[in-house]
């Protein structure tokens, strides 16, 4: 038997270049593979246990969609994922914006720009691939306006932050606090509050986001937790856990009756309140497309890192205080 490893470069019509590994092999019965590149860790650790190896390519199956990875994010789930005992090895990656290459539905064709979240934990398989196989009934055709690089800030966050604000109650003019509101999730959450005709204040985690919190539309914005007014909000967004940092008592800051929706597990105490676990959502991914080609959602980006710099991206994300999302570029 012999092997034999030819870079194949391939220039499609929609001026995006693949670059795949084929491997053949001289035994009977064999089929030709295509290697592709994938982020996968054989335990849990620290940055360290990320490494950047060659698998085969997924296949398809029916209402499945095969799609090219042209971006995606660096979200703190993939920092969680890694420190947890799970099912390994994991190809990690929860956000995808790609090129579909291979479609077994009638929504989607080759050529078709695309974005989706999908969760690594349950079969092991993330967005940290150079082709993922996704059910179209989680994929969405990307903004026309934005690149796949921005495109690729969508899908985890805008969900995570969609699905809170849609379990509130809201009308114009009432007034909502988000927290974390320069963050990733925080930031789309002002953005769909000052949509919606609501007043959005913001606490922020430090003194160089207030300004950045303001851009997004929200309006009074502070890094002091006491500094927020008592008894004023008719809601609270909560996407940093601010029970849990035992600084104010979330009970006081809300009108009575009041609501609070937090993306974790929900200690505030508050009748009603809502922990808010994001799924896949493709009329939701949908609706957050609209928005921005309507110009209605800014997509922000601190840094651009090559897939081979993996680790460099993660160093730069774990060291805190981005405004915007690490893009890994594949």
């Amino acid at each position: 038997m012999c092997q034999l490893a030819i870079t194949t470069v391939i220039t499609c019509t929609f001026n995006i270049v693949l670059r795949y590994r084929w491997v053949s092999t001289e035994s009977e019965g064999a089929d030709p593979r295509m290697m592709i590149r994938v982020v996968q860790a054989d335990r849990k650790g620290g940055i360290e246990v990320l490494s950047l190896r060659e698998l085969p390519a997924p296949t398809i199956g029916a209402g499945d969609l095969l799609v090219r990875t042209i971006a995606s994010t660096i979200n703190p789930v993939d920092r969680n994922i890694r420190l947890r005992d799970l099912n390994f090895p994991l190809t990690f990656g929860w956000d995808i914006a790609g090129v579909v290459v291979e479609s077994n539905v009638l929504d989607f064709s080759p050529g078709d720009r695309v974005i989706a979240m999908t969760n690594p934990m349950p079969k092991g398989v993330g967005a940290w691939a150079d082709l993922v196989a996704l059910d179209a009934g989680t994929v969405a055709h990307a903004p026309s306006t934005a690149s796949l690089a921005e495109a690729a800030t969508i899908p985890l966050a805008g969900l995570t932050a969609l699905q809170a604000w849609n379990m509130l109650t809201l009308s114009a003019g009432d007034r909502v606090l988000v927290t974390g509101a320069a963050g990733a999730i925080g930031g789309f959450a002002v953005q769909l509050a000052v949509h919606a005709g609501v007043h959005v204040d913001g606490l922020v985690s430090r003194p160089g986001h207030v300004n950045a919190a303001r851009s997004l539309g929200a309006g009074f914005v502070t890094k002091d937790p006491k500094a927020l007014p008592l008894n004023t909000y008719d809601a609270i967004l909560d996407s940093i856990r601010l029970p849990a940092m035992s600084i104010v008592d979330v009970r006081e800051l809300v009108k009575e009756n009041g609501q609070y929706v937090v993306t974790g597990k929900d200690e505030s105490n508050i009748p009603g309140g809502h922990a808010i676990q994001v799924t896949a959502d493709r009329d939701g991914l949908q609706q957050l497309v609209k928005m921005v080609d309507a110009g209605a959602l800014q997509l922000r980006i601190a840094a651009h890192y090559p897939l081979s710099q993996i680790h460099d991206a993660h160093q730069h994300f774990e060291a805190g205080g981005v405004l915007g999302k690490i893009v890994i570029d594949f």
